[in-house]
């Protein structure tokens, strides 16, 4: 971002190797995380929103559910009163999207079973592990997204490779939502801007 953010929070890991990328000007969500993948070099590359809290260290707990048909994994999402998010979906379309933004319609897409992995469509991109040699395979998220859907554009990419998303119910984060495009008109026509891009595949 080109927003100046509080790194203050870096002094408490001064014994790990953080390199802290710095843009000279705004990039949008898909960029930035495909600068960041080519900036790396490992084995796994994790997707993770700083509004997200994580309260031990899931990388490793998530890696043994990799299969060779896994694409992408994903824990449970708790919201910050507790709260299960709907953060794993059928994908949109416009049936659905009418129904959730006009009919206010609520009911989550899939069942969850506590102890059980459970492949969905698509899971939301606050955090999304991915193998490294896969998130290269399907080139990155499509930076013509500025923000908002691509997440469900990269899983539906995945599928189309034969490649699963799974979404582990045992292992759970907590995301602080912020909800921009509810709030700011910016954000909204970038909404909306994807939701066509992703319905109609241009």
């Amino acid at each position: 971002r080109s927003i100046p953010e509080d790194e203050t929070f870096l002094s408490g890991f001064s014994n790990l190797l953080i390199h802290t990328i710095r843009n000279k000007h705004q990039k949008g969500y898909g960029e930035n995380h495909n600068y960041s993948f080519r900036s790396m070099d490992s084995d796994f590359f994790l997707v993770l929103n700083p509004d997200v809290r994580i309260k031990s260290n899931l990388i490793d707990s998530l890696i043994p559910y990799f299969k060779t048909c896994t694409g992408v994994v994903a824990p449970r999402v708790l919201n910050s009163f507790g709260d299960i998010e709907d953060s794993c979906r059928k994908f949109p379309t416009m049936l659905n999207m009418i129904k959730r933004k006009l009919l206010k319609y609520k009911k989550n897409d899939y069942v969850f079973l506590e102890s059980k992995p459970l492949e969905v469509e698509w899971v939301a991109g606050m955090f999304m592990l991915f193998r490294s040699s896969t998130y290269e395979k399907v080139k990155g998220f499509d930076e013509r997204y500025y923000m908002y859907l691509e997440d469900a554009d990269i899983c539906r990419r995945l599928r189309k490779n034969g490649l699963s998303t799974i979404y582990i119910t045992k292992y759970e984060i907590i995301h602080d939502a912020r909800r921009a495009s509810r709030k700011n008109f910016k954000h909204l026509i970038w909404h909306l801007k994807s939701m066509v891009r992703f319905l109609f595949k241009i």
